[in-house]
């Protein structure tokens, strides 16, 4: 048990995952504009005013319908253990943000410019979706993302998501996202991380890279910045152990749409743990990287469990899954008018689960807005997610329970805020 205890040192000093740092709005409190946003809002709101009209979300659903049609190349997909869905992913070139943009950040941390491998380059990125092994595609939907890169530091802004009840960009999307006042930033160590991203920024920024120091300066320089991290050493000492399953090798779509060692899709399970109390409350939903209407439900929050909580007669339901340090410290979580607790189920593994919390206090009028993230579960193992709020963020944390009751930090990913409408199905 060597290898078990080299990974319960190095987790101890881990912590959670940190999805998002949302923005935190206390007695009227005003959100921060980033630097990023100013330049995204002066894209789609020039001289102030808005472009397109209609709410926000509006502006990335007409940047969509202007770009078309859209000359897009297909690009890797990092292979995936979910054996529910296959994805196909196609990127657009990119061209230079322009100049007006950029002079709408009153500060600019990044050295930009208006043309060559510092110019902000924006481009979309399209998810297709499949169903395999017999899954349902009621909850499947495709995606356009807008991102910004700047390939002389390969960093890559979020700039709006777009969802579409087809499963291949077709046809109005039913639902958008687009955040100005805060957008996603990745650096190019997170790019790194991600190959999906990677494989984007790679067809994006390799042209530019090219024309700007020639094609094998260009790849040198794309080389440097996208190679990924070697595996924690929590991660090595797992996998060795056979707790953690290794990265998957790429296969092929026929490889791919069999589940492991026959097992029918659905048939196979894992647990998740979910702390709830009344102002913080999660939803969860099986076999899908989005959130349900129900999802609070499923994951025994709503009313009722609220009030109770709020008279600190809230009880957790448990199916038998291992302690952890939360659930030893449970009692620390709650605070007046608000008792923390828990709830356990099943979910299907091998298929994305996406877990969703929010945060608000009426007593002192703080508020955080939801997080969406969604994780791909392996068979037969336990997991936890909770939310820590603290002064200036929100955090969603997921993790799998191992031997012992340790933690070790799951890579979640971003989920959409809204599953389908079934009756378009």
């Amino acid at each position: 048990m060597k290898g078990i205890e080299i990974a319960r040192r190095c987790l101890r000093a881990g912590g959670g995952v940190l999805l998002a740092a949302t923005a935190w709005s206390a007695q009227g409190a005003a959100y921060d504009t980033s630097e990023y946003g100013q330049m995204l809002r002066a894209l789609d709101e020039p001289n102030g005013r808005s472009f397109f009209g209609g709410p926000m979300v509006d502006n990335v659903t007409r940047a969509w319908k202007a770009a078309q049609p859209l000359e897009v190349i297909e690009v890797p997909v990092a292979p995936s253990t979910d054996r529910s869905r296959l994805l196909r992913r196609f990127v657009s070139a990119g061209h230079p943000i322009p100049a007006a943009a950029l002079k709408a950040m009153s500060f600019d941390p990044d050295r930009s410019a208006p043309s060559g491998p510092r110019a902000w380059q924006v481009y979309w990125s399209l998810t297709h979706v499949q169903p395999i092994n017999g899954a349902s595609p009621r909850h499947m939907f495709s995606t356009a993302q807008r991102r910004f890169v700047q390939c002389a530091a390969a960093k890559v802004v979020e700039a709006g998501s777009l969802y579409f009840v087809s499963l291949d960009t077709r046809g109005d999307p039913y639902g958008a996202d687009l955040e100005f006042n805060k957008p996603g930033v990745w650096s190019n160590e997170a790019v790194a991380r991600d190959a999906d991203v990677a494989a984007e920024v790679r067809a994006v920024c390799g042209p530019v890279l090219s024309a700007a120091e020639g094609d094998e300066e260009g790849r040198r320089q794309l080389d440097q910045l996208l190679t990924p991290p070697a595996p924690s050493a929590a991660e090595t000492a797992l996998q060795a152990q056979g707790l953690l399953a290794a990265p998957p090798q790429a296969a092929s779509a026929e490889a791919a749409a069999s589940a492991p060692e026959g097992t029918p899709f659905g048939n196979t399970k894992a647990r998740i743990r979910l702390f709830q109390q009344n102002g913080l409350e999660g939803g969860l939903t099986d076999e899908a990287a989005c959130s349900s209407r129900g999802s609070t439900k499923a994951a025994g929050g709503g009313f009722w469990n609220a009030l109770a909580s709020t008279l600190h007669v809230a009880s957790s339901t448990s199916i038998g899954m291992p302690e952890t340090e939360t659930t030893r410290h449970l009692s620390d979580r709650s605070r007046a008018g608000s008792k923390a607790y828990f709830f356990e189920r099943e979910v299907t593994a091998w298929a994305p689960v996406t877990v969703d919390y929010g945060f608000g206090s009426a007593a002192t009028g703080a508020s955080c807005a939801t997080i969406h993230a969604s994780f791909v579960p392996e068979a037969g193992a336990d997991y936890e997610a909770r939310m820590d709020v603290g002064r200036a963020f929100c955090r969603l944390i997921v993790s799998r329970i191992l031997p012992g009751g340790d933690l070790l930090p799951v890579a979640v990913r971003r989920a959409a805020s809204s599953c389908p409408p079934e009756e378009k199905q």
